[in-house]
Formats: structure tokens, C-alpha cells, sequence
């Protein structure tokens, strides 16, 4: 089964560093992760991804990491959900109150951008 998840976390580029190895310990801060296990490190698994991955590979420093990813992150566009993900977030996940027609609606302010 794959499950692919993107979600805004409030950690640093720093502090996801240190949370690539914690996959067991993501339960903790992830509240859509209910239980995470490695089921074996081995070079056909986490080692071999580590290897091939330009951001994590040994050798690689925290500082190094913090540079590449902060470099990349400069040519990436805003994401496209994160003005709506924001809204949410600020909210503590409730939506905004639905309006006479009982809807939700995200409103973002085009003119503000």
C-alpha cells in the first residue's frame, strides 16, 4: 500500500533534519499518523533511499542540508494550497462559519498577493 501525504509543518528546515531517521516517533507530531513502524533497515530499504538522496545522504551535514534545501526552496513557487491551509491552520483546523446556504468557503484576497 502507498500512502502519499503532503502536509505544512511548523519545524524548520533544521528541525527536519534531525526528523528524517524518526519515522517510529512521527505518531507524535503528525496527527493524521496514528502509528508508524520500520519494519527493517536494510540497504534495499531506508540505507538504499538514503544513498541515492542528494538532501540525506552520509556525508552530508546539517549545515550542507539546511543550505540545499533553503536554495531549493527560493526557486519553488508558492504551493497552491497554502493561502486555504493557512486560513485552516490558524483556525485550529475548523472551518469558517457557513454562510446563509450552509457552505464553508475559503476566501482569499486575489489583490493581496
Amino acid at each position: 500500500m502507498i500512502v502519499r501525504k503532503s502536509a505544512l509543518v511548523e519545524h524548520s528546515v533544521e528541525n527536519m533534519f534531525d526528523l528524517i531517521e524518526a519515522a517510529e516517533d512521527y505518531p507524535a507530531f503528525l496527527p493524521w499518523c496514528a502509528r508508524a513502524s520500520i519494519l527493517s533497515r536494510d540497504e534495499t530499504t531506508v540505507a538504499a533511499e538514503r544513498e541515492r538522496n542528494v538532501h540525506v545522504r552520509d556525508g552530508i551535514s546539517e549545515d550542507e542540508f539546511v543550505a540545499r534545501r533553503t536554495e531549493r526552496d527560493r526557486t519553488l513557487a508558492m504551493p497552491v494550497l497554502i493561502l486555504p491551509s493557512v486560513q485552516v491552520n490558524i483556525r485550529a483546523g475548523r472551518l469558517p462559519t457557513p454562510e446563509a446556504n450552509g457552505v464553508s468557503y475559503m476566501k482569499i484576497p486575489l489583490n493581496a498577493l
